[in-house]
């Protein structure tokens, strides 16, 4: 049998969809752990911060850290401590918008895992429509792409 051009873009429609449709199914599997066994918590806001550099021999230890202007693009870190009085300093998972700003000094809540504190997931923020569509469109290609295998010559 031989293999035409059309089936090798529906192979390639189902590889590139099978891909999508994991990273929102990841995703979403992220939030959902979260959500159901994610211990709460209330979160500092904090600037965000950019090292100048070491100041020793450069032996790549940070001896001194100063806060340096950030960036336009750079996510403010969410400060908060854990139900065993660890105090952990995180970068804020989600980016800043104009409709859901983020202000320096205010509080808000959070959801961590107690296993690794480090991974959290800000409460009403989300992104889930970004999951939801990398799986809706990796459904839609793997369903294009056994279309396009069935029925092209």
């Amino acid at each position: 049998m031989a293999y035409g051009p059309a089936s090798v873009v529906g192979l390639f429609a189902v590889v590139g969809g099978a891909v999508s449709l994991v990273a929102g199914l990841a995703g979403l599997r992220h939030v959902w752990r979260l959500r159901g066994g994610g211990v709460a918590a209330w979160a500092l806001i904090k600037p965000a911060r950019q090292t100048s550099g070491p100041t020793g021999a450069g032996d790549g230890h940070v001896e001194d850290e100063r806060p340096v202007r950030a960036h336009a693009g750079a996510r403010p870190r969410l400060q908060f401590t854990t139900e065993d009085e660890r105090v952990i300093e995180v970068v804020c998972p989600v980016p800043l918008t104009r409709q859901q700003p983020l202000t320096i000094g205010k509080h808000v809540l959070i959801r961590y895992d107690p296993a690794d504190p480090r991974t959290v997931v800000i409460h009403r923020r989300e992104r889930l429509a970004r999951d939801y569509g990398f799986a809706g469109a990796g459904l839609a290609w793997m369903f294009l792409g056994l279309l396009v295998l069935v029925f092209a010559p």
